[in-house]
């Protein structure tokens, strides 16, 4: 949130725009809240007629090149900084109100094909005001894309609200991910995952819910696996790649594979996926989404004494996940075939 002052706009942010008189927007100045960088507006006066608030997010219409078909979200944290939300409509009215992508064309010429979702804000934290319009395919003729807070006002009603708004962000994918803190100009996001050093576990059982990116990614995508630290110690569950994309288990001792094989149906992208792999007592087993569990025995187990998420495919090498990942749990026992099923259903 760079250059944000009383009177001045975030660096490279549009001027906003409402068609109704007698409406005025002001920039009156930033901070951080909850570690968020954030820019207030004022929005204040009475409307002569019935219109549109405009709050947009990014510099020129030309900032953001994009290509029809590709698939885009958008997020932003805002809040009811002070004021109330007399004469103002977020959930239904005229028009699509809350965060709104928007394509245009080759002529910075806004066209049809938006998506929007709407929201009311609230005075909580602003952690907690994370707002987005996820999974949005672009439309034919689209060369560029932005985003907006839209929502209207009521003629003749008062208006007086300071509305904060913390970390837009614009992203190629399926889903927003987490906010990446940038300085004036685009970023790229590395690879997120997550590690923790864990007791020994000569048995125990993984779960995971998540959604597989609808981007490829190329190899292998690590999902979730325990280790030693390296590869020649591990019990994984992973994605076999943008072909086949069903998920494994895989499992090595000393650098040897006892356990390599896909388990149930092929994974649809952007949609979530649940998996659960047991082992203990030289066997495993593992379920997708209630399947039947493939089961191995005479397995060679490995000491393991981290947990990670999010990378680590399978053989010796693999690339992120590469999407969203809800939630994921590691038990102290072995469960049996039916309780893998039922986890996973």
């Amino acid at each position: 949130m760079q250059g944000v002052g009383a009177g001045v706009r975030p660096t490279g942010w549009v001027a906003p725009f409402t068609n109704a008189t007698g409406i005025t927007i002001t920039p009156v100045g930033g901070g951080v809240e909850d570690g968020i960088d954030y820019s207030d507006w004022d929005i204040t006066g009475t409307a002569s007629v019935d219109g549109t608030v405009f709050l947009y997010c990014w510099g020129s219409a030309s900032d953001i090149p994009a290509t029809p078909g590709q698939v885009y979200s958008g997020s932003l944290f805002c809040k009811l900084a002070s004021g109330t939300l007399a004469g103002t409509t977020w959930v239904g009215g005229t028009g699509p109100n809350g965060v709104f992508l928007t394509p245009y064309n080759s002529a910075l010429t806004a066209i049809g094909g938006g998506q929007n979702t709407v929201f009311t804000p609230s005075s909580a934290p602003l952690a907690r005001c994370r707002f987005a319009s996820e999974n949005w395919t672009t439309p034919a003729n689209t060369a560029y894309v932005g985003m907006y807070v839209r929502f209207q006002v009521t003629a003749g009603v008062a208006v007086n609200l300071r509305l904060r708004i913390g970390w837009p962000q614009i992203e190629l994918g399926p889903s927003a991910s987490s906010p990446i803190r940038t300085t004036g100009s685009a970023a790229t996001r590395a690879a997120d995952s997550f590690s923790a050093s864990i007791l020994d576990r000569p048995e125990g059982t993984l779960f995971i819910e998540a959604a597989t990116s609808a981007s490829a990614i190329g190899g292998t995508n690590g999902l979730i696996q325990v280790d030693n630290g390296g590869t020649g110690n591990r019990i994984s569950v992973y994605q076999l790649g943008q072909v086949d994309r069903r998920l494994a288990i895989y499992i090595a001792s000393g650098g040897v594979a006892s356990a390599n094989t896909a388990v149930g149906s092929t994974v649809t992208p952007g949609v979530t996926v649940r998996a659960a792999l047991s082992w203990g007592a030289g066997a495993a087993s593992m379920s997708v989404n209630g399947s039947t569990p493939v089961t191995f025995s005479g397995v060679a187990l490995p000491a393991v004494a981290f947990l990670r998420i999010g990378g680590g495919g399978g053989g010796v090498s693999g690339n992120p996940w590469g999407g969203p990942v809800r939630r994921g749990a590691l038990c102290a026992r072995t469960l049996s075939n039916a309780e893998l099923q039922a986890l996973t259903a």
